[in-house]
């Protein structure tokens, strides 16, 4: 039989199975290393089998994929809660959706991914970016753990309606789903267990679904060597394993427009998500006045598939292990930077400054041109402790100029310079012992350390956060606060008086701008709830200038009212100048001064007479919801609460069929 389906279910339960034959769409053979003949071989002796065979397992409590009998995903909760134990204890975090790729031939996993279930905007969205970069005549095998149905929000329909899913587009709450296919081809087996009794929150039976995968024929592919050989063993990597995406892994290093290389060491912090650093080091790589022997990757551990990927991509690594008498993540993730910034500067002692990175981040294509006209500032000004590529106010819709700077007292990181003797002299001395708990950013931006001082940011941000999974960020965290920033895509920008962030020429810069700057009644702003018609709708070649009330530092209600208003960052107060605050708004430029707080609140003040101030705090419901992507949807509890009412009605007409 080429194919079988079997499971355990509840009245009610929906099955289909597809079974049909792969075809053979691999490229014309081409000639091949003796590498390339030796995978062949590898390959063709997997044959003994035609077909691999395909088991899945999606229950309340676990997801088990397994082929020809070997265990490739496996996630399991802890013991369900009982009369005896407490229900907090039930793990539901290993809630959601899960995806392997399996190699066809051999049906080695080549890569996963994981949507979480309780999760209601962009839980699907790392799985989507997986799927969409794995090979083509891959297998995709998907397994429901528990609950998913809640994360289902319009991309992640997408996506299952492009995997050709009968019936997880339309899942249930607390149903169980499994699929197997081939990706860009037929599905091989797919089946559903509606839980009747969903709304009583009892669980539903396990389902138990299997399917046969004929094995394509052995062939050589259109990549060759030691990129083919990677290739084979993963996936994810999209760019790298494309037949039609250039041979770039070895770049020919390009000078600066004026000469040279960067005479900066690069370093970046990296973990266990090699696909994560691809996207950072494709990017980096790419960047004009590179020096490729000044950049390292600090690997906290050793894992087979970043140190594959990064010997084919010719990048140095340097492996350790952290020992820590504590399991706190920020502390632990402290004491890698603490390391890895101290070893960095050891291994290029002649470097007084060096760039940090972390592998969640895609750099602009000047990023390496951004630091090289900014790095003497941390020279000629004591003010300043370091330059960052990060604006964290730099969304689309509130940047306007790629060459444009500004000075912040918030240090934002995310790709970011320092200087040897700061890190040595004033960091060191002062970092907690390994027992604390801490998260270093939030360390370094503490008066002890910051003194006083200033980073300089640009408009446009030269690094964009990607990550949908790490230890301080989720996929909604991301699509929230992250997902329609700005990065620059200009590789030839010419920063703009570079020199006025030096602290005097910026305080006179400000000054000469709120001069001829034009002010925004606060008065039309007080009495509405929405910042729609108060702000100019499009450019006019002014800049605007808002008063906000700002008693002292720790005054920042009206401030939180307007970042959520205009969409800005808003889940804490960052990214100004001492009480001022800058950015782009429909194309006009805005300056936001806290009053009287702000140094220069009394001077603009006088320079515009009689001032009107914006006022107030956010809504209960404005602080609940904070900001969100302009113009993209937002599911609400409207939508669960629909989702739920169709899982009801399905209960009531299965029980209808039952009786």
């Amino acid at each position: 039989m080429p194919g079988a389906v079997s499971r355990q279910c509840w009245a009610g339960c929906v099955l289909l199975l597809s079974l049909v034959a792969l075809s053979n769409g691999a490229p014309p053979a081409a000639p091949t290393t003796s590498e390339d003949a030796a995978l062949l071989a590898e390959l063709e002796g997997t044959a003994a089998d035609p077909d691999l065979f395909i088991e899945v397992l999606s229950s309340p409590s676990s997801c088990h994929v397994r082929v020809d009998g070997r265990t490739v995903l496996y996630r399991q909760k802890r013991d369900p809660p009982s009369a005896q134990t407490d229900t907090a204890m039930w793990d539901h975090t290993l809630n959601g959706m899960y995806v392997v790729s399996l190699h066809p031939s051999t049906g080695a996993k080549t890569g996963e991914a994981y949507a979480r279930g309780d999760e209601p905007n962009a839980a699907f969205a790392a799985m989507e970016e997986f799927v969409r970069s794995v090979q083509p005549g891959r297998l995709l095998v998907l397994c429901v753990l528990a609950e998913a149905s809640l994360s289902l929000d319009r991309p992640a329909v997408a996506l299952l309606r492009a995997l050709n899913s009968s019936y997880a587009p339309d899942l249930q709450y607390r149903s169980l789903f499994g699929m197997a296919l081939v990706r860009g081809g037929p599905v091989l087996a797919e089946g559903y267990v509606l839980n009747l009794d969903a709304v009583l929150f009892s669980p539903p039976g396990d389902l138990r679904m299997t399917a046969r995968a004929p094995r394509p024929p052995a062939a050589a592919g259109c990549l060759r060597g030691q990129r083919a050989r990677f290739c084979e063993l993963h996936d994810g990597y999209r760019g790298l394993c494309d037949c039609g995406s250039p041979a770039w892994l070895r770049l020919q290093p390009r000078p600066l427009p004026g000469g040279g290389l960067f005479p900066y060491p690069i370093v970046i912090v990296a973990s266990n998500r090699p696909k994560y650093l691809f996207r950072c080091l494709a990017s980096l790589l790419a960047n004009r006045g590179l020096d490729r022997q000044r950049v390292v990757v600090f690997v906290d551990g050793d894992y087979e598939e970043v140190r594959q990927l990064l010997d084919l991509l010719d990048v140095p690594l340097h492996q350790h292990q952290v020992e820590l008498p504590t399991s706190n993540a920020g502390s632990r993730i402290g004491a890698i930077y603490r390391y890895t910034v101290q070893r960095a500067l050891q291994m290029f002692p002649e470097a007084d400054k060096l760039v940090l990175l972390e592998e969640d981040l895609e750099v602009a294509p000047d990023f390496v041109s951004f630091f090289d006209q900014t790095h003497h500032l941390l020279d000629v000004d004591p003010s300043l402790y370091c330059i960052s590529a990060w604006n964290d106010h730099g969304y689309e819709h509130t940047v306007g100029d790629p060459s444009q700077l500004y000075r912040v007292g918030f240090l934002p990181g995310l790709g970011w310079m320092l200087k040897r003797s700061f890190f040595l002299e004033e960091v060191l001395p002062r970092w907690p012992p390994a027992w604390s708990e801490y998260d270093w950013d939030v360390l370094l931006r503490l008066d002890q350390f910051r003194r006083g001082r200033d980073c300089v940011i640009p408009d446009v941000s030269r690094t964009y956060h990607f990550g949908f999974i790490g230890q301080h960020v989720n996929s909604g965290m991301q699509f929230k606060m992250y997902y329609d920033h700005a990065l620059n895509r200009d590789p030839d920008v010419r920063l703009r008086n570079v020199d006025d962030m030096i602290y005097h020429r910026y305080e006179a810069q400000l000054m000469e701008e709120i001069k001829h700057a034009r002010m925004i009644d606060g008065r039309t702003y007080n009495n509405e709830s929405s910042c729609d018609g108060v702000l100019p709708p499009e450019p006019t070649n002014h800049t605007y200038v808002i008063f906000i009330v700002m008693e002292n530092a720790q005054d920042v209600q009206a401030w939180q009212k307007v970042s959520t208003c205009l969409n800005l960052w808003d889940l804490d107060v960052r990214g100004d100048h001492r009480g001022l605050w800058r950015f782009w708004y429909r194309g006009n430029p805005i300056m936001v001064i806290g009053s009287p707080y702000a140094e220069l609140s009394a001077f603009a003040v006088h320079e515009h007479g009689e001032a009107t101030i914006w006022g107030g705090r956010r809504s209960a419901r404005q602080a609940r919801l904070g900001r969100w992507p302009p113009g993209l949807h937002r599911s609400r509890s409207s939508d669960r609460t629909d989702r739920l009412r169709l899982s009801s009605a399905a209960v009531r007409r299965a029980q209808m069929d039952v009786h």
